[in-house]
């Protein structure tokens, strides 16, 4: 079979991060602000208010003004805030957000 020097492409657009093969999960992956939701049970307006405060995972800015979040960097912004208990969560300075909504555990 000839190559035809095409690349396989990474842009995954809008599918949900389970349809990306394991084997593409590398630094290099760029996911999109849905996909960041999809993969923290959250609507994409979270990841864009903790995008505008600071307090998300670095994100790049690509052509036509679309922001991509390198896999590297989310894994790094999980690691920073990885805890034992509340108590230690609060000692590193980042309590749990308040909710209006009682939480049923």
């Amino acid at each position: 079979m000839e190559d035809s020097g095409v690349q396989p492409s990474l842009d995954f657009g809008d599918r949900p991060i389970s349809d990306i093969p394991d084997h593409l999960l590398s630094e290099a992956l760029l996911l999109t602000t849905e996909q960041v939701a999809a993969l923290f049970g959250v609507v994409p307006a979270t990841v864009v208010a903790w995008r505008r405060a600071g307090s998300g995972p670095e994100f790049v800015r690509i052509s036509g003004g679309r922001t991509r979040y390198p896999v590297s960097a989310i894994a790094r912004w999980i690691g920073d805030r990885l805890a034992r208990s509340i108590a230690e969560e609060r000692e590193k300075g980042r309590d749990l957000p308040r909710t209006r909504f009682p939480v049923k555990l």
